[in-house]
This record gives structure tokens, sequence and C-alpha cells, in this order.
């Protein structure tokens, strides 16, 4: 069950989309808590967010401008709460429904696409998708994808069990 769906044939035939999902044993407002206040909104690996790997992500996502800014950055272990327009590096929070939508525009040297969270309810269990969408994708936009797909993939897994665990351990404690 796609939450953000494009129903024009002609826009699905030239977008890019990807999606991954995963059943967490927990009410969507618990899982959509975890996230609204997590200081890092796409969580992978601790050590993907020390500051030589934090560079070269950024590296290849925004291109060195953003990669030298980001180094300067001290982010913070607390929670970080953000507000429709607020950004964090090339993302924009653009959409926000508690408990069911949690939506980042991601503007790139690369690539530009719509990338965030869709939550649904089953009773006190939550499906928790983690999408992304390029609507109108350029040819460099496409190529960019065509490498970058697979590392998304294991990536976007990675970010939703961790999600899971974090929210699963919480709760049920």
């Amino acid at each position: 069950m796609a939450l953000l769906r494009v129903t024009n044939k002609e826009w699905k035939s030239h977008m890019i989309q990807h999606q991954r999902q995963i059943d967490i044993e927990a009410p969507p407002e618990k899982v959509f808590g975890l996230i609204e206040t997590m200081p890092n909104k796409f969580p992978v690996y601790k050590i993907l967010e020390t500051k030589p790997f934090l560079f070269l992500r950024l590296l290849f996502v925004d291109g060195f401008r953003a990669a030298i800014e980001a180094m300067k950055f001290e982010k913070s272990n607390d929670a970080l709460v953000l507000k429709i327009g607020d950004s964090m590096g090339p993302f924009q929070l653009t959409e926000l429904e508690k408990p069911f939508k949690y939506v980042f525009t991601f503007r790139s040297f690369f690539f530009n696409c719509q990338t965030g969270y869709w939550l649904s309810s089953n009773g006190n269990r939550t499906t928790l998708y983690f999408d992304l969408i390029a609507k109108d994708p350029k040819i460099m936009e496409k190529v960019y994808w065509f490498f970058v797909k697979p590392i998304h993939g294991l990536l976007a897994n990675k970010v939703l069990k961790v999600i899971k665990g974090k929210v699963e351990n919480k709760y049920s404690a």
C-alpha cells in the first residue's frame, strides 16, 4: 500500500519511485513520536555519522560545498524537532501530519526528490513506509539514481530496522 501515490500514468512512466516498508509492534503515535524527535532523521550506522564519513556522504549527495559546511556544524545528540520549512542539510521538512506523515523535499546538486516517512495503523501495529519519489527527473538524475539505487535500498532498509528496534525497545519497556 503506497501512501505516496502518483495517479497520472504519464508521470508514473517518467518518475523514479523507491519504497521500503516495515511492520512495527507499536501504535503510530509512538513511531511518529520517535521519528519527530530523533536528532538524525535517517539513522543508519553510528560510524556513518562521524565527520570523515559524513563528509563523504554529503560529498556524494550534495557536493563539496555542503560537505565542507557540515564539517563546521556540531550535531546534538538531544532531540531535534523540526517545523514545516525547517532544513537539515539538503532536506527541508515540507509535510507534517501527526501521526501519519513526515516528508522532506530533498534538493541537491545531483538529485531532487521528495522523501520521508508515511505510517498506517492496524490497531497496535504500524506499517512504516520510507519512500523516495522524483516526479520529473532530468537525465543526469536518472543516471545518478542508477548508481545510487542499490546503496539507497540497503541504507533505507537499515533506517527502517533502526527505527523499529528503537520503538519496540522503548514501547515494550
